[in-house]
């Protein structure tokens, strides 16, 4: 998706994992996904904070809107803001494979990501909301973030738990290689290579394993001691009853609620087709703060 700078996705790594995965179409009243490539780990952007709150401010948004686009509303709620826009600058396709055109409206939540507190503010944020979004009812697309890796067959038996309809999962491979450089702050391996995944289509398996063992061996023909350490995020349409037991699930760090908000906050805002709006958010940027600062510096 075409976006201004302090608004972009994802910024691609030292390596790309050269691969376009099947994302199949999300079932809900969102636009059907499309083809996604594996990506490598993003580099999130820095944001001022504020506290976190549960209603909207009226705080203009600074950043410059490009001629191309059309800002269709934005709104602050402190821990983290959004903007909706249109226009020929914002067609494309969304980090999730769904395909956006001029006249459709989408939105991008941001927080401070390149901040450990930024990140803890957003999860606080995203608790406080869980109840009101579970008091929305019906389905509901979310992320959700888990406290370390997970193996990849405990993580389909956390999608079939609790009934989630898969759109994009990504697992972390690392180069164990004791040869990679490091960075003078962090003495984990690097680097880190994110495998963006789909679900086996037809099927109610949320990964393609063929998907997973092509990529991996794929990639490790280029650097032969890397490793699968397991899922790190998710994104899905959930029913909202499940979203208290989810968010309270030992292996979850926390759920991602903005998007059911931020369609909410549209809606009242009089914009039209609000429960139809492609919501953007980094919540995986939250992954790469702990791990990179310790897997206990977000409770």
């Amino acid at each position: 998706m075409k976006s201004f700078s302090s608004l972009r996705m994802l910024v691609a790594a030292a390596v790309v994992i050269v691969a376009a995965l099947l994302v199949v179409p999300f079932v809900t009243s969102m636009p059907a996904a499309q083809t996604n490539p594996a990506q490598t780990q993003p580099v999130p952007e820095s944001r001022p904070m504020l506290a976190a709150t549960t209603q909207p401010s009226t705080q203009a948004h600074t950043d410059a809107t490009p001629a191309g686009l059309i800002v269709v509303h934005q709104a602050n709620f402190g821990a983290w803001r959004y903007i909706a826009v249109k226009g020929a600058d914002n067609a494309g396709m969304s980090s999730t494979g769904v395909r956006i055109g001029p006249d459709d409206t989408s939105a991008t939540v941001t927080f401070d990501e390149n901040s450990l507190n930024g990140s803890r503010s957003y999860v606080d944020a995203n608790r406080k909301l869980l109840s009101k979004v579970t008091a929305y009812g019906g389905q509901t697309d979310v992320s959700v973030v888990f406290r370390t890796y997970m193996p990849v067959a405990d993580f389909r038996n956390f999608y079939q738990k609790y009934g989630m309809k898969p759109d994009q999962t990504r697992i972390r491979i690392i180069d164990e290689d004791p040869h990679t450089s490091k960075t003078p702050t962090n003495e984990v391996y690097q680097p880190y290579y994110t495998m963006s995944i789909g679900p086996t289509p037809g099927t109610a398996d949320p990964l393609s394993e063929t998907e997973i063992e092509r990529n991996f061996l794929q990639l490790k023909t280029r650097f032969p001691l890397i490793s699968l350490k397991g899922v790190f995020y998710t994104h899905a349409l959930v029913d909202a009853k499940q979203l208290p037991a989810i968010a309270a699930d030992p292996q979850v760090l926390f759920v991602d609620v903005t998007p059911a908000i931020v369609r909410n906050d549209l809606a009242i805002a009089g914009v039209q087709g609000a429960d139809k709006v492609v919501v953007e958010t980094h919540a995986y940027s939250v992954f790469w703060q702990i791990e990179h600062n310790g897997f206990d510096t977000i409770q």
